[in-house]
């Protein structure tokens, strides 16, 4: 009885490995044919031999900038000809952050983001070694001589995006032969890729601004707001804009000026619905590649939950680049897949690489009518956020970007203006150098337009100026019972303070003996909800103010000089950012350090005027409205480095108190974190009747560029903006 048993374990035990060896071999043959298939739609879509190569997250699968400290990434390529599939290019788990193959297809450069090493491998996995220090930002072959180059992003700075201040390029076979490519301004990570002749490179300048660098005469251009800007790798200058929604790339057609957008999330699984990330125009500008779809939400945020259904996605475009018109999905496996990086044999030859002539992307001199006018001793200069605000201003003649810093619960108006009702807005490292610039030359001259929203009997309130509060003011355009007032901070010579309005005495800010004179004069009344340009002009006893072109203010005033002159915030809207402040929008903010004459103030106003004869009122919506569907509102640690967000809810329209929409339901985005605060008003109860005022979200363009979270299975719901939120 006991053989038998013996006996009849030994046959099932056989059986078992039997079944065990068939289902291996099972395994083993249905990913052969998983690798054919692939290979063959791969094949369909380019046309030509294929290299891509990622990264594959073996930690959390939540790695997707490659920047935790948990150093758990695989280097993984694919080839369509080898056969073998996706497969490992190095196995050791480290940090491999935005790899990219080689020109001629033959190598891949990563970088160690937490070490700042940039190193090269064939693509094989062979002959690993050291490139050189920083992060990889881009490879280029100069189509004349051959050369490969890798530009490499030097001296990170610790702010939000992590932009390089310097952009080095080292020849790919000689790292020690390098140059200087760009330091116009500091440049992001992603995406720096470069068009065929080497000149022009897409980037972030820094984030969220992203545009075109012209890296042979030292100027870009800004192109619009977001995430992992493209440029087409021929010369046909097209450029994309990752949208804020993580779904759409912004294209720009630089030779034709048009732009218009394109889904990136239609592949086969993600279907429109989900988000996308890692966009990047392979070397042939018909394709590109996107990793998705992102649908667990970590936090408010989906690309922060990764996920092991994150691939690898191949798309191509139509000849129009209107639509992408065929996906593959490349890869399959239960570890999320980041920065792709797609290379196609084909590419040289393809009919989009024509020669042509260079677009008007370069910087061009000043028409002798445009606005402001001139640019003699001008210190500052915030025209609107869609422009570049530059200007030449520092000791040794370099160019100096001015930008500003929302604070509070202040946003940008409809036509990239500042909105001041609810914040303020802060120079951004602008104090020392215009003390500095003011000290030496006591002359100065404001200009702006100016549109007041509120104006309360008897409180005064700061429009713009050097200050940290009452008392503490270089000067200040302050507004007091409906009137423009100038407050300036002058020493006491010829006897300032006995002189027309003195209004106060006090110690310097640099502790000196010697008094300061706070000096302040009426000059003209200001109308609630009317834009005025406004023009104040200080010389030394000599006081001047322009409104909307015409002079309103001419006397002889108290002479001084701006020594005792502290690094206080260039501030819009206030003295701090906790206090109420000045209620309004401003915009065509320049400050010079010098006295202007008549003629150039009605230049001034003139030239500013014909921009402003095109703009018309928004068509505003009053609806009822109740909440159906509502988003969970992202934390601030989800959406960094954007300081702002906005999510979509779903409404059921209960009526429309004026105007029209054609839908019974409708998607409405609203503010919820503003300058890393999340809004009281930010979570919405489902059920509950809101009555807002909506604005076609398209006719917001101030929007694109910002984050937003929107979900819904109606991917034909009209979307608007709540403009009170």
């Amino acid at each position: 009885m006991r053989i038998f048993l013996q006996l009849r374990a030994r046959r099932f035990l056989a059986a078992v490995v039997a079944v065990g060896g068939l289902a291996a071999f099972g395994c083993r043959s249905g990913e052969r044919i998983r690798i054919r298939e692939t290979a063959e739609a791969v094949r369909d879509l380019t046309g030509s031999h294929t290299r891509v190569v990622w990264v594959e997250d073996h930690g959390d699968n939540r790695n997707y900038n490659a920047r935790s400290d948990i150093r758990k990434l695989r280097l993984m390529g694919y080839d369509s000809r080898d056969g073998l599939g996706a497969r490992v290019i190095l196995g050791e788990l480290s940090n491999y952050a935005k790899p990219m193959i080689t020109p001629r297809g033959d190598r891949v450069v990563f970088s160690d983001f937490h070490h700042q090493v940039v190193s090269v491998v064939d693509f094989d996995g062979a002959n690993r070694r050291r490139f050189t220090d920083g992060m990889a930002l881009g490879v280029w072959r100069d189509p004349e001589t051959g050369i490969e180059w890798v530009y490499v992003g030097r001296e990170r700075v610790d702010r939000r995006g992590f932009p390089y201040r310097y952009v080095y390029r080292h020849r790919l076979d000689d790292p020690d032969a390098y140059e200087r490519a760009w330091d116009r301004r500091m440049t992001g990570m992603d995406n720096f890729q470069l068009s065929a002749d080497g000149r022009y490179a897409s980037g972030l300048f820094p984030w969220p601004d992203a545009g075109v660098a012209d890296l042979r005469n030292g100027t870009w251009t800004r192109l619009g707001r977001g995430c992992w800007p493209s440029l087409a790798p021929d010369h046909s200058h097209l450029f994309w804009v990752f949208r804020g929604d993580h779904r759409t790339l912004r294209f720009h057609d630089l030779r034709n000026d048009r732009s218009w957008s394109v889904p990136a999330n239609t592949a086969p699984g993600i279907d429109g619905r989900y988000r996308v990330y890692h966009p990047r125009w392979s070397n042939h500008p018909r394709f590109m590649a996107v990793t998705g779809p992102y649908r667990i939400r970590v936090g408010g945020s989906y690309t922060r939950g990764g996920g092991p259904d994150v691939e690898v996605h191949i798309g191509r475009f139509n000849e129009e680049f209107t639509e992408i018109e065929a996906w593959v999905r490349l890869t399959d496996s239960e570890r999320a897949a980041f920065f792709p990086d797609v290379w196609i044999a084909s590419a040289a030859a393809s009919d989009a690489f024509a020669k042509a002539e260079d677009p008007a992307v370069e910087e061009a001199e000043a028409p002798t009518g445009r606005w402001p006018v001139t640019r003699d001793d001008l210190v500052f200069i915030w025209e609107d956020r869609s422009r570049d605000n530059e200007t030449t201003a520092d000791a040794d003649g370099d160019t100096v970007t001015c930008s500003v810093r929302a604070e509070g619960l202040a946003r940008y108006g409809r036509f990239f203006e500042m909105d001041v009702r609810h914040g303020r807005f802060v120079a951004e490292d602008a104090h020392p150098r215009l003390r500095d610039r003011f000290r030496e030359r006591p002359e100065f001259t404001f200009e702006a337009l100016i549109t007041p929203t509120a104006a309360e009997p008897g409180a005064e309130a700061l429009i713009a100026g050097m200050s940290a509060g009452p008392g503490n003011r270089n000067y200040a355009l302050l507004q007091r019972d409906g009137h423009l007032y100038l407050e300036l901070r002058l020493s006491p010579d010829n006897d300032a303070s006995t002189r027309e309005g003195a209004a106060s005495l006090g110690e310097s800010g640099d502790n000196h003996e010697e008094p300061y004179v706070a000096v302040s004069w009426a000059l003209f009344p200001l109308k609630e909800n009317e834009p005025t340009h406004v023009i104040v002009s200080y010389g030394p006893g000599r006081l001047s103010a322009w409104r909307n072109g015409t002079r309103a203010v001419q006397r002889d005033v108290a002479h001084g000089d701006f020594r005792y002159w502290d690094a206080y915030p260039l501030a819009f809207g206030g003295d701090a950012e906790d206090q109420a402040g000045w209620a309004g929008f401003i915009e065509g903010v320049t400050l010079y350090n010098r006295a202007i004459e008549p003629e150039e103030a009605v230049a001034k106003y003139e030239r500013y005027a014909e921009r402003l004869a095109g703009r018309s009122p928004p068509e505003q919506i009053v609806v009822e409205a109740r909440l159906a569907h509502a988003m969970q509102v992202p934390t601030l640690e989800a959406i960094a480095p954007y300081r702002r967000a906005l999510i979509a809810n779903e409404y059921e329209l209960v009526d429309v108190n004026r105007g029209q929409v054609d839908a019974e339901r409708i998607l409405v985005a609203h503010w919820v974190i503003l300058n890393d605060r999340v809004l009281d008003t930010a979570t919405r109860v489902p059920g509950r009747v809101y009555r807002m005022t909506l604005e076609p979200f398209e006719d917001r363009p101030e929007l694109e560029g910002e984050w937003i979270d929107q979900e819904s299975d109606d991917f034909f719901l009209p979307l608007f903006f709540d403009v009170d939120s």
